[in-house]
């Protein structure tokens, strides 16, 4: 489960920025939203309120990069400028990436240094936050450092491997650490393995018409299907038909799909590729999504609304029932009826009272900013300034009362992060 985001010197974002799931102390209300441990509560829900191009999407791609350079094993080529460019000195500045995550009652933080515009990889680390201990640090520029309690032999293997990856800055030790690397079931080399799992298959990034592949069992399927008419009384079924291999290709790509051949799977992977959705069998059949309607007529997933193919990307959070998956959903309320997004966020407070499931996302509507539906500390901005660089806060930092008007008083202004018009003289158009 994600505890924290940290990063500096990434697209519109200068200094050291950071987003927090910790609940705050002082908030006493809506404790079902909270995961509880021992040592911490963490939110399961977040929502980011900003205006146009005020960084909501950019930090939706900080994570996004970490799981791209952690589980493609590279930092991808297009970030070369992905550096703050407000500021011409950052082109030559490292931007930091971290992320604190919960792994069972223990937290820790995995974070990594990289100049964007070489595309090299410098400080890397791994801490255990609850005892403040360094457990694994890179460190380019002199030895690195593994205080794990490791007996011989498994010390042997890393001395190993860390003095194999000395000269290596393109890549990531963390990367290195599960390529065809096995270790005990009690080996404290695993953390290795926890971490990379939570990045390759917990964290879930959904964005619009971005690509989606994901495997459903039947029971899965099943439950879309009640969901979706649960949200449009319109749409009685769902059914898959053959499709024509050759188009499918064509849409899709050879490469994409010979990699999606070679996934090992015992249930149907299903695609989600700009208006298109395809399944594809363990048999090697690809099938289209097609809806049927209570009045008899069938639709191919990509003839449907927009707003019913976004629903359909966002009924994935109630297929996973594990406390670890984590969604970041950028713009959630793209294509959707106000009404549908206060009853899919309804929906979702209702599942994250029996489940442990995070999600974060990006939105612009007001309709759900309440203090019935969110508190306080769920509630984030981002906001611009005088130099263009992003910043996010939160909304508990106003230390508004609970029975203020949240939604009304953002709109007012009262929290910064709306858009700002200039005055316009339609005569000099």
């Amino acid at each position: 489960m994600l505890v924290g985001v940290y990063f500096n010197n990434f697209k519109s974002f200068n200094e050291i920025t950071k987003l927090e799931m910790i609940a705050s102390p002082k908030l006493k209300t809506q404790r079902e939203q909270l995961y509880i441990t021992r040592s911490m509560s963490v939110l399961k829900k977040v929502a980011i309120y900003g205006a146009n191009a005020s960084g909501k999407s950019n930090f939706v791609d900080v994570l996004k990069f970490m799981k791209v350079c952690i589980c493609n094993e590279e930092i991808p080529v297009e970030s070369y400028n992905w550096y703050c460019r407000n500021h011409s000195d950052n082109k030559d500045q490292v931007s930091s990436f971290a992320v604190r995550l919960l792994i069972g009652e223990d937290c820790y933080e995995y974070g990594f240094d990289v100049m964007l515009n070489e595309r090299k990889i410098g400080n890397e680390w791994i801490i255990h936050v609850n005892k403040n201990k360094v457990l694994y640090q890179r460190n380019n520029e002199g030895n690195p450092v593994c205080n794990l309690k490791l007996n011989k032999e498994e010390q042997k293997r890393m001395n190993v491997y860390m003095d194999d990856f000395r000269l290596n800055d393109k890549s990531l030790f963390l990367s290195e650490m599960n390529y065809n690397k096995h270790f005990n079931e009690d080996s404290p080399l695993n953390i290795f393995h926890h971490i990379y799992h939570w990045f390759m298959y917990d964290l879930k990034i959904i964005l619009p018409n971005a690509l989606l592949l994901d495997d459903y069992d039947e029971e899965s399927f099943l439950v879309i299907k009640r969901l979706l008419h649960c949200y449009i009384l319109e749409i009685d079924d769902i059914e898959l038909k053959d499709a024509n291999k050759t188009q499918v290709i064509n849409k899709i790509g050879v490469q994409l799909y010979k990699d999606i051949m070679r996934i090992p799977t015992k249930n149907k992977l299903y695609l989600r590729i700009q208006k298109d959705l395809f399944v594809f069998t363990k048999e090697g059949n690809i099938k289209s999504v097609w809806f049927k309607h209570n009045n008899g007529s069938v639709f191919e997933f990509n003839e449907e609304s927009e707003g019913t193919r976004r629903l359909f990307d966002l009924l994935n959070v109630f297929l996973n029932k594990n406390r670890n998956n984590t969604y970041i959903i950028d713009e959630i309320d793209k294509s959707l009826h106000p009404n549908m997004l206060v009853h899919f966020i309804e929906t979702l407070s209702l599942y994250q009272k029996h489940f442990d499931v995070q999600t974060i996302f990006t939105v612009n509507q007001t309709e759900i900013m309440k203090q019935e539906m969110f508190r306080r500390d769920q509630i984030w901005f981002v906001d611009k300034n005088k130099y263009e660089d992003s910043r996010m806060y939160f909304l508990d930092g106003f230390h508004e009362r609970s029975d203020k008007v949240i939604d009304k008083a953002y709109l007012d202004g009262r929290y910064g992060a709306i858009p700002q018009f200039p005055s316009l003289n339609i005569d000099k158009l």
